[in-house]
């Protein structure tokens, strides 16, 4: 923590009119560039392995990004397993995919698949970056880059295809970026494996074997967002706490930002977590020092599967913080499961 604070400007709520004016503006422009991209024409490559149906269409010049971005030609299936209208998208590789997918693409890291939820993460968006989604579509990204040569050995998964086939491909295409063109290369579409095939059972004792344990299967998708903490426990011998929150969910972990000198911070920050259907979200306050250690301001292991969550309902909870006097943190889940 700032052990030595200095004085701090008094025209706080001047600086809060003019975030939320600028906040108006941009999301004035967000709906513009979605109003004047959402009926143009768009390349696509059609597949005879790719499903045939198309999502229903949508009114041009609709505000909804779900809206807008599907009702582009090349934007109706996942850009990894053809499942017809997707809700998430790869922001940095400019295509949509489905949820399933999505849970995959967050295991990649975000320098190789930055993902968001098209319904949940779109106000988070700026002017650019709907500008960039709308510029081109999946089709036109796959065919053209993503996957421009997929060899004939290698299938593109279905829509029921197992998360150990799925994540292969998905770690080839976006990591390995196996599929690109390059000199020599010509374009070769890939073939589609089909519906509900699954890699044969790997030989007992392989290295196949140990490879398929490790592999994650995820039930769905939380959306977890943390709003406060009340009453923390004040860690610092000169001044008050800089607190922020570290949120873990099995091997994923996210942070807050650190509010300064302040003991009722707001945060208001959502984060997406892949949830295997069993692990406990763990929360831990933490207060920032520069110089030495960060002191904890008290801990949450909350178990998830107790709290029979629905698909698509927010439930939020204020609890206390444990290992500490005294301190609460309000946090919210909204849940939304694959579907079988």
């Amino acid at each position: 923590a700032n052990r030595h604070p200095a004085a701090r400007g008094r025209h706080r709520g001047q600086g809060k009119r003019g975030g939320a004016r600028e906040e108006r503006v941009r999301a004035s422009r967000r709906r513009q560039l979605f109003g004047e991209r959402a009926g143009m024409a768009q390349f696509v490559e059609p597949s005879a392995a790719a499903p045939a149906a198309a999502a229903p269409g949508t009114p041009e010049g609709s505000a909804s990004p779900l809206d807008a971005l599907r009702s582009l030609t090349g934007n109706e299936c996942c850009a990894d397993c053809g499942s017809l209208r997707p809700e998430w998208c790869s922001m940095n590789n400019r295509v949509l995919i489905c949820i399933r997918c999505a849970g995959v693409h967050r295991s990649l890291g975000v320098d190789h698949s930055f993902v968001q939820s098209l319904t949940l993460d779109f106000t988070s968006w700026s002017p650019e970056q709907v500008e960039a989604m709308m510029a081109s579509n999946t089709a036109q990204r796959n065919a053209e880059e993503l996957e421009f040569h997929v060899p004939a050995g290698t299938l593109k998964p279905a829509s029921s295809t197992p998360v150990d086939d799925r994540s292969a491909y998905i770690r080839a295409k976006y990591v390995d970026r196996a599929f690109r063109p390059a000199e020599g290369r010509e374009r070769l579409a890939p073939v589609h494996m089909p519906e509900e095939a699954a890699s044969p059972p790997p030989a007992e004792g392989s290295g196949a074997e140990a490879s398929s344990r490790g592999m994650q299967e995820f039930v769905g998708v939380l959306s977890v967002t943390i709003h406060a903490g009340i009453n923390l426990i004040d860690a610092d011998v000169i001044g008050v706490s800089d607190p922020y929150v570290v949120a873990r969910l099995g091997t994923q972990r996210q942070k807050t930002t650190i509010k300064k000198n302040n003991l009722n911070p707001k945060w208001d920050e959502t984060f997406m977590f892949s949830w295997d259907g069993r692990s406990n979200l763990f929360l831990q306050a933490w207060d920032y020092d520069r110089s030495n250690a960060d002191d904890s301001l008290g801990t949450l292991d909350f178990s998830l599967v107790d709290m029979n969550l629905e698909d698509g309902v927010r439930q939020e909870w204020t609890l206390p913080l444990a290992d500490v006097p005294h301190g609460l943190i309000r946090f919210s889940v909204t849940p939304q499961f694959f579907t079988a």
